[in-house]
């Protein structure tokens, strides 16, 4: 699990990029008890871009 400031450096990426991909659902994470969220390091290949589809995944998961 990753934090978004860390999911987005293997992503080329910046966290305000991060943050509104997760809010749009084109990627996958978890809210922590405390505040704020994790992200699943399983999402990123091996050469930085994100598995195909998580975007159709996260459609199929219950959430608010």
């Amino acid at each position: 699990m990753l934090t978004a400031r860390d999911f987005a450096a293997l992503i080329g990426s910046s966290q305000a990029t991060v943050n509104r991909r997760r809010q749009a659902g084109a990627i996958l994470a978890l809210g922590k008890a405390s505040g704020g969220f994790r992200y699943p390091k399983w999402q990123i290949m091996d050469d930085g871009r994100l598995v195909p589809g998580l975007k159709e995944l996260a459609s199929e998961m219950p959430g608010p």
